[in-house]
């Protein structure tokens, strides 16, 4: 649920920056990859948690 709500997030962030321009729509295009390079630390944290905890009980 979590990543559909920051994806819908992103499109709606992109249409309003693509009204603004190319360069705007481009900076917004490279955020969003730095964005998810960041996110992978925690996403992998999580999926490591659920299975230590899925293994324990």
């Amino acid at each position: 649920m979590q990543d559909l709500l920051v994806g819908i997030s992103f499109l709606v962030i992109l249409a309003i920056v693509n009204a603004i321009g190319l360069t705007e729509s481009a900076g917004i295009g490279v955020a969003e990859k730095v964005c998810a390079f960041i996110m992978l630390v925690p996403a992998s944290f999580m999926q490591s948690m659920s299975a230590f905890v899925a293994w324990y009980l």
